[in-house]
C-alpha cells in the first residue's frame, strides 16, 4: 500500500509539472487492479488543417497555401491537374482557367483544397481613359468663397 500512495504521488507531482510548461489539457486514468497501479495519460494533439479549403483565383496570380499545425519543411506539395496550376512549397500559381485540387501530404494523411482558376474579368482590369473629342473642353472655374473669408481688406472697427 505504501508503495501505491508512492507512486501515486509522484504520478501527480509529474502531471502538475506538465500542466506549468504548457500542458494544461492532459486527462489521466489510474487504476489500481491486485495492488498495481495502471496509469494512462493522453495529451491532445494539435488540430493540423490547411489555412484555405477552397481558392479562388484569376490566371497569372498566386496564394500561399499553409498547412497550420505541422512543421512546413515536412509537407509535401501536389497538384492533380498541372496544366490548370503548379505549386511549389505551398505557393499557388494560376496557369488556366479550370478545377483542380492542391494536395498537401503530411505524416502520410493528405489535406485537399480546392481551386478554381478563372480567366481575367474585364471588371478587375483598369480601364483606361482615351480622349474623347465630343466632350467641350473643361472651363476653368474661379474658386469659391468659403464662410468666413471675405475678398480685399478686412475693415475692423476701432473700440471709441
Amino acid at each position: 500500500m505504501r508503495k501505491i500512495r508512492i507512486c501515486f504521488c509522484m504520478l501527480l507531482t509529474l502531471v502538475m509539472g506538465l500542466e506549468g510548461i504548457g500542458f494544461p489539457y492532459i486527462s489521466v486514468e489510474a487504476a489500481v487492479t491486485k495492488g498495481k497501479i495502471k496509469v494512462q495519460f493522453s495529451i491532445p494533439k494539435k488540430k493540423i488543417r490547411l489555412n484555405k479549403k477552397k481558392i479562388t483565383l484569376t490566371k497569372g496570380s498566386s496564394f500561399q497555401l499553409k498547412l497550420i499545425g505541422g512543421k512546413a519543411k515536412k509537407v509535401k506539395w501536389s497538384v492533380q491537374n498541372k496544366k490548370i496550376a503548379t505549386v511549389k512549397n505551398g505557393r499557388i500559381k494560376a496557369k488556366k482557367k479550370g478545377k483542380t485540387r492542391i494536395v498537401a501530404t503530411y505524416r502520410k494523411k493528405k489535406y485537399v483544397c480546392k481551386l478554381t482558376v478563372t480567366e481575367k474579368s474585364a471588371a478587375t482590369a483598369k480601364p483606361k481613359e482615351t480622349p474623347d473629342a465630343t466632350k467641350e473642353p473643361m472651363q476653368s472655374e474661379e474658386p469659391k468663397e468659403t464662410p468666413g473669408e471675405t475678398k480685399g481688406p478686412v475693415q475692423t472697427e476701432k473700440p471709441k
